[in-house]
């Protein structure tokens, strides 16, 4: 994967140095996103198989099990529901749009209405499928533990946490070298690039910092809110139901008001972003 990257980047340094067309960028950061997508599909493969054999599975059975799952999924109507939702909320937003000024308190609070309601309909759509989704975990559960050996708890849970991390690693570098082969692409020196991006993380850091401490504090909110559902109610009572998805809706809405409030800044960070690129020289010879 690398050398083939490494080619891409070689190759577009070459059209850059006789000027291309915008066409040509435009294809050059193609093909270097589909090998990005190759890279991590590749690395996913090796997590997968890594993962597998930390609990002594074999990889091929496992991977029939995992097929058979994908497959008693699609047949559920989970796929459909959530489809319907997805389109509801996109024609809602579409509308809103249509309807109220752009950048207005009205829109905002259109589109809001919209995202709740799409919520609810895919916290409807898993209510009614989870019968079925049950079955079909439970059944690739039975299917990969005939595929070996029960693994040895603690062995297996410290080595499927280093193989997490080596995927993380992975991605990383698949995303990094699209990063080098992307600003080929486009002419511009890498590591002036790459300054930029550290300074707009740099930038984002303390926004993400604020975003994330505000998420934690609406999911113990939502966590304590339901275990006060699981304490006053009967288990699977429509008693229950309604008073844990009216704490997964709060939920959801804190995490909204939450990413509002950080939008702004986070606009600001991107914005410095372009200006910062556009100051960068085309890359040495």
């Amino acid at each position: 994967m690398r050398i083939v990257l490494s080619a891409l980047v070689l190759a577009s340094a070459s059209f850059f140095a006789s000027g291309v067309a915008r066409a040509d960028v435009r294809s050059c950061v193609d093909s270097a996103t589909a090998e990005a997508r190759e890279c991590r599909g590749l690395a996913r493969e090796a997590s997968q198989v890594a993962r597998d054999g930390c609990v002594q599975r074999d990889h091929a059975c496992v991977e029939v099990c995992r097929a058979d799952r994908e497959d008693c999924v699609e047949t559920s109507q989970i796929a459909a529901d959530l489809a319907s939702c997805r389109d509801g909320r996109a024609a809602a937003v579409e509308a809103c749009r249509n309807s109220t000024p752009d950048g207005s308190v009205e829109r905002d609070t259109c589109i809001d209405v919209a995202q709740l309601a799409a919520f609810v309909c895919r916290d409807d759509a898993r209510e009614a499928n989870r019968g079925e989704l049950r079955a079909c975990r439970s059944d690739f559960l039975a299917c990969a533990r005939a595929c070996g050996p029960a693994p040895v708890p603690g062995v297996a849970r410290q080595c499927r946490g280093e193989a997490r991390l080596e995927f993380a690693a992975a991605r990383e570098a698949c995303q990094a070298e699209k990063r080098l082969a992307v600003d080929a692409c486009r002419s511009l020196d890498h590591a002036c690039v790459e300054q930029c991006r550290d300074d707009r993380d740099a930038c984002r850091a303390p926004v993400d910092a604020t975003l994330a401490a505000a998420i934690d504090a609406c999911r113990s909110a939502r966590d304590e809110a339901v275990a006060g559902c699981r304490a006053t109610t009967a288990d699977d009572s429509p008693e229950r139901d309604a008073c844990v998805d009216a704490a997964q809706l709060a939920n959801f809405q804190c995490r909204d008001t939450a990413r509002e409030a950080a939008r702004p800044s986070f606009a600001a960070c991107r914005a410095e972003f372009p200006l910062c690129v556009q100051a960068c020289p085309p890359p040495a010879p």
